[in-house]
């Protein structure tokens, strides 16, 4: 420092002008990250508002089909598989908003738990928010498979009635050869 005071005072000026900017870049990008984190979160609270009344509106909906594909003097097999399938339809689009909206909030509370941001809340709320996503995509399976045990019933269900008629178109044409035979048997 002594033999050249203006160098190494340059010098402190230059690696303290290099240290401000490192961390007004990190601060940036702190920032920039907590900004993204809040509109993530707020783009999946909006998101999760909006599901609420879709969410109701459409189990109202589900509920009303299956109600009508339940009723066998009004629809045949093919009628009540398309009401079951046209239920299933809204079912997985409503879930699949749902599953997105938390897939938003997981992505969010990541991005937030890499800046440092490490408490055990945080790794709480993270572990409880990928718990009701694998909820929901157990949900999305349970009803999937309703759905298929329902279409498989009302198949075989129809498969036994063309079964019963041919066995019953059978017996009547057997019964009417059998007649047709008597007719003969007494003209004779």
């Amino acid at each position: 420092f002594f033999s050249d005071p203006i160098g190494a005072a340059k010098n402190i000026v230059s690696k303290t002008k290099e240290a401000v900017k490192e961390f007004v870049d990190e601060t940036k990008n702190e920032v920039d990250a907590l900004i993204e984190v809040t509109k993530a979160r707020q783009k999946a609270h909006h998101i999760d508002r909006e599901l609420k009344v879709e969410r109701a509106k459409a189990n109202r909906e589900i509920n009303d089909i299956r109600l009508q594909a339940e009723d066998r003097e009004k629809n045949n097999a093919t009628e009540r598989i398309e009401l079951l399938r046209r239920a299933q339809a809204i079912e997985e689009g409503i879930t699949s908003k749902e599953i997105e909206s938390k897939q938003i909030l997981i992505d969010a509370q990541k991005l937030e738990m890499e800046q440092g941001k490490n408490t055990i809340e945080d790794k709480d709320k993270l572990a409880q928010l990928q718990a009701e996503l694998i909820n929901l995509d157990t949900k999305k399976l349970r009803s999937q498979r309703l759905l298929q045990t329902q279409i498989t019933t009302a198949l075989n269900e129809e498969k036994a009635i063309k079964e019963q008629a041919k066995i019953d178109g059978e017996v009547e044409a057997q019964a009417k050869i059998d007649a047709t035979k008597e007719a003969d048997a007494i003209l004779l």
